[in-house]
């Protein structure tokens, strides 16, 4: 026997026992996680805006149960379902941005901001003169002969989970966050034609925290 390679033989040996000790223990010491980072038990989906923890394998469609997922318009009625309402200033939001309807100056261009199926904010351009004696104010195209002498409340009352303005005669006045986080609520009342404002604390509503002049839910 060739006792010049029977050294290399026994380093060979070791090596390769080594070797397989140590995949042995790496394949002990993985649990299942670690060796299909695939399956999990649960997943996410975006459900009315609202992330959702499913059980089961699945894709992940936002990022953690509880957070806000989706596009929300805030002047979507039960009779404008898309948000597509010339006649109601609206934000709307997703997990990127926000964006408030708006005019352009000097004239009755409405630039209205609307959600699309992919969750994604579209804006389309209204002259509100097309749709008959329509001037564009505040957001909104508003009859031109419109009077100003009473309150007017775009989203109708108090409703702290919808951003929204006030306006009469003399000022515009939209809800806003305060900096010690409660919400100004704008609102009138019959017969008054000032400007009311409501401080609330959004917490005082459950998980909600004040957010883009609305209270929205925290997660």
């Amino acid at each position: 026997m060739n006792k010049r390679g029977a050294p290399w033989l026994a380093i060979i040996i070791v090596a390769f026992v080594v070797l397989f000790a140590a995949l042995i223990y790496l394949a002990f010491s993985l649990d299942d996680s670690q060796l299909s980072p695939g399956d999990s038990d649960t997943h996410t989906e975006c459900v009315d805006n609202l992330c959702i923890v499913v059980d089961g394998p699945g894709q992940d469609e936002c990022p953690s149960g509880g957070s806000f997922c989706g596009c929300l318009d805030t002047d979507a009625t039960p009779d404008v379902p898309g948000g597509t309402n010339y006649f109601l200033q609206g934000t709307t939001r997703n997990v990127e941005e926000s964006r408030s309807d708006h005019c352009f100056p000097t004239t009755s261009r409405l630039i209205e901001y609307v959600c699309k199926e992919d969750k994604s904010i579209f804006e389309l351009e209204m002259t509100c003169e097309s749709l008959g004696d329509f001037v564009c104010f505040n957001g909104a195209c508003v009859r031109s002969a419109e009077p100003l002498l009473d309150c007017i409340d775009s989203d109708g009352g108090l409703r702290y989970q919808v951003f929204a303005s006030a306006r009469n005669s003399t000022a515009v006045i939209e809800d806003y966050c305060l900096e010690d986080g409660r919400l100004g609520e704008t609102f009138c009342q019959l017969g008054n034609p000032e400007i009311l404002i409501d401080v609330v604390s959004c917490s005082a509503l459950g998980n909600y925290i004040c957010e883009l002049g609305a209270c929205v839910y925290a997660g």
